[in-house]
């Protein structure tokens, strides 16, 4: 268990590292875990049938922490971690989740219909921009409203800030 730990904190620090993404595979399958199979096999780019496979079986637990906000349909994994999130219903707050470690491998957020807030519409911008401005989301590199892309701008840190296109 530390192990595991000591790994997602390292992998979360440097979500690029394919190195030490095939150190946790190798860990997680020394367990059992499928994981860690999902992991060499996005690596290798090997058998999406079986791909697909563990994801439809795993992939609710793997989304884990974020289960509750996202739509799981709209979640992707590529290279054995979260790559992409749809984000459910954006009134729900979800503050207890921005600088979750599991963020570190998302490349892209989709938000929804964020103009179709109404009087919630700032609050949930200002969450919005604190989960993608936070430090943990150095993968992040799409965000969109509705389809569309939004801007994001990084920062010199390795973080980043949203610029919403509203107009």
């Amino acid at each position: 268990m530390a192990r595991d730990a000591e790994l997602l904190d390292e992998i979360a620090r440097r979500p690029n590292d394919d190195h030490l993404l095939r150190v946790y595979a190798d860990h997680l399958e020394e367990q059992g875990d499928p994981r860690g199979e999902l992991i060499a096999l996005q690596l290798a780019d090997a058998d999406p049938q079986r791909v697909a496979e563990l994801i439809a079986a795993h992939g609710r637990a793997w989304v884990g922490p974020l289960l509750p906000w996202v739509r799981l349909q709209g979640c992707q994994f590529a290279r054995g971690c979260l790559s992409e999130v749809a984000l459910a219903d954006l009134r729900i707050n979800f503050d207890n989740i921005i600088g979750n470690s599991i963020w570190a491998t998302v490349r892209t957020i989709h938000l929804g219909k964020v103009r179709n807030l109404g009087s919630q519409f700032r609050p949930v911008m200002r969450r919005i921009s604190a989960l993608i401005a936070h430090p943990v989301m150095r993968s992040l590199q799409y965000v969109t409203e509705s389809g569309e892309p939004l801007m994001i701008e990084r920062e010199p840190d390795g973080g980043c800030a949203f610029v919403p296109r509203f107009g």
